[in-house]
Order: structure tokens, then sequence, then C-alpha cells
């Protein structure tokens, strides 16, 4: 008789960047229940949103781009699948990728920040998800195996974490921070740099309080995630669907089509329960969201093919992560737009895309072009990067 399969608990944060959790490098703010269940998970470094286009992405992620879908996967090993989302258009996507149950929940629209973190929309949110995995758990070991997938638009929700936190980040010395329920979309790149650097930090202030409120509500449901699949086999995945940029390269939220890493690099955790738990590994290759997929309901393997990832946009722009080189062509005919348009910088060195050194490796920049323009899968990984001077 086959083993019985995992039961999955897929927690899909939309607009939570990798550079967030301390488990990344974040110093700035705590996070501790992500730092804990990163401890104990296996961590891939460099994951990145194939698009910033939202529908696609989530089509590329649950509907099998690369493979077999999540749905059909499940389906065939028996589990029962559950699809739980305050993200519309993500309910639609979901059930027509096969998932058994599909629920939207209609969001919040706050007027003012919370009072408390119970009180936030993402509170509310991660309750509801609690009371469908209460009803939807297997109760015995001969129950059918459970797979939920909990979605929420996260960071691009709504921003009601309470006030305190924010204020918690601003000193005295700082510029004044104003609270708003309301998402910061502007540019920050204008001549007036002191106004633009005042932007970049009260929104990276308030985005930051939002992902604390984050993080202490994710805490209270792996709290019951782990009561209610308490000694049964079971993965607990967290994902970021995209990053969300905070004006490292001009742009303050919205969506930034131009594939850098604040916009596409996102976390990626799997904990595993039973004879596939492993504790803290990092996978370093560079990977997709749509190398994953299926792969969460693998066992014992590596969860991502990666290796290369390739991302495209909906402006046209392309970018080529290798383990050395971060690619980016802006868009329009490649071949065409004169690779002097082009930008490279040195990974993993270069985390935030700050130094472009195109200029200075005109043969890299010619190799990954000629392969954009020929259609194939990578570019280049066999140029070494500039060596410090």
């Amino acid at each position: 008789m086959p083993p019985t399969p995992a039961n999955l608990i897929v927690l899909l944060v939309d607009g939570l960047r990798a550079s967030a959790l301390g488990a990344y490098g974040n110093t700035t703010f705590g996070t501790p229940a992500l730092d804990r269940l990163a401890a104990q998970s296996e961590l891939c470094e460099w994951c990145y949103a194939d698009t910033p286009d939202h529908e696609t992405l989530l089509g590329a992620l649950w509907g099998g781009a690369k493979g077999e879908s999540l749905a059909a996967v499940a389906h065939r090993m028996g589990l029962k699948s559950m699809y739980v989302t305050d993200d519309r258009p993500a309910a639609t996507i979901a059930d027509q990728c096969g998932f058994g149950s599909v629920e939207w929940i209609e969001p919040a629209s706050p007027s003012r920040p919370a009072d408390s973190i119970a009180g936030c929309w993402q509170a509310e949110f991660w309750r509801a998800c609690a009371e469908r995995l209460e009803h939807a758990a297997p109760k015995t070991p001969s129950d059918t195996p459970l797979m939920l997938i909990a979605h929420t638009a996260g960071l691009y929700g709504a921003w009601d974490a309470p006030a305190e936190l924010v204020e918690s980040l601003v000193d005295e010395e700082d510029p004044p921070v104003e609270v708003s329920v309301d998402r910061p979309d502007q540019q920050a790149d204008g001549e007036d740099a002191d106004a633009a650097a005042d932007a970049r930090f009260a929104a990276s202030c308030r985005y930051a309080a939002q992902v604390m409120a984050l993080d202490a509500c994710i805490e209270g449901f792996l709290e019951v995630v782990d009561r209610l699949l308490a000694g049964s086999d079971a993965t607990v995945a967290i994902v970021g669907l995209r990053g969300f940029p905070l004006g490292e390269h001009g742009i303050i939220g919205g969506v930034d089509e131009r594939l850098f890493g604040e916009q596409q690099h996102v976390p990626v955790l799997l904990r595993r329960s039973g004879a596939n738990a492993r504790g803290l590994l990092r996978d370093d290759k560079p990977s997709t969201l749509s190398d994953l997929g299926a792969s969460l309901l693998a066992s014992g393997v590596d969860a991502t093919a990666g290796g290369v990832a390739r991302l495209s946009s909906p402006s046209g722009a392309v970018a080529i992560r290798t383990d050395e080189w971060y690619f980016r062509h802006p868009g329009g005919e490649v071949g065409q737009a004169g690779e002097e348009v082009c930008e490279l910088y040195v990974k993993p060195d270069d985390r935030w895309e700050a130094n472009d050194i195109a200029s200075l490796r005109g043969e890299v920049v010619e190799d990954f072009v000629e392969s954009l323009a020929s259609g194939a899968a990578v570019g280049p990984r066999k140029a070494s990067p500039v060596e410090p001077a």
C-alpha cells in the first residue's frame, strides 16, 4: 500500500519581498515568527517572481507552466485541495487551475489604522483561514490529507497596521511619517533629493509596520497548523508572490515592471516534517516561482529546479539571473535597442542592483543579448565577474 501523502499548507503573501525577513538579512525590524520558521526550513535564497504581472504569475505558479499543475498532482496523490484568498482575480484563476474548493473572502476597506494588530485586516484574514483549517484538517490518520493554499493580497492590500508600529521605527531626528491606510504609489527620483529620501524613509517605515503585523498574524495561524497537524506529516510553505518597491530605483509602491530585485526577489521557506524534515538548509541556486509549482508536493528532493531564472514583464523588459550575473534588457526588439541600454550586475554581491557594470563587461552583455535574440533559455555563466581592484 503506498504511503499516505503529507499534508501541504501554503501561505502565499503578495508584496512580501525577501529582504523583509531576518532570514534574508533584514536587521531593521523584527520578524520573529518567520525567522523561527526559517530556522526549521529549507530556504530558497534566490527565488524570483517570473513576472510582475499578477494574473500571469498566478497562472504560471498554479497552472503547471513547467509541468503538471499543483491541483492535478494533489488529486492524483489523493489529497483534497482548498484555496482561500482575499484576492478576487486569484480565486478565479485557482478555480480554473482545478482546485477542489475555492473561497474568496471579501477584504475589508478600513478608513483608519487599526488600534491593535488583532484588529487589522491581516488578522481577520488569517483567523478566517484558521477556521477553514479547523474544519478541513484530517482528524485521524485514515482521513484524507489536505492541501490548503492561504493566499492574501498582503502588502498589496490594506495598510492598516497600528500606528504605534510605525512610530516605533521613527527616531526624534527622523523626518515625520504620516500614517495612512493608503498604499504608497509614487515616483521618488525627482530633482528634490531630500524630498525623495524622506518619501523612501516614510514608505519603508510603513511597509515595515505592515510586515511586523503580518508576522504576528502568521504566528497565530502557524500555532493552529501545528496543533491540528501534530503527529502528521506536513509541509508548511511561506512564499512571497511578488516583492514591493520602496524607492531603490526611483519608484515607491505600485508595480515596477522593470524587473529589479525589490519587485521580483521573493522568500520561499519550506518546513517539512517526519522523515523529510531537514531544518535550516539554504538553496542558493537561482530559480523562479514557476519552478516551484507542483514540486511543493515533492518530498526528499530539491523544491526547485533552479540554476537560471529568466524573467519577463508586460513592458517587454527581460532579465536573466545566473549564479554570477543579473542581466536586464529594458524591452523592445532584442539586439536593436543597443547594448548600451542593457544593465549587468554582479551576483550575489550586488544584492540591490546598485552598481551597473555593463560598460565594463561588454563581452558578457553581448553574450546575453545573443542568447535572448536566439531564444536560448540561459545566458552566459562561463565568464567571471569583475575582480575587485
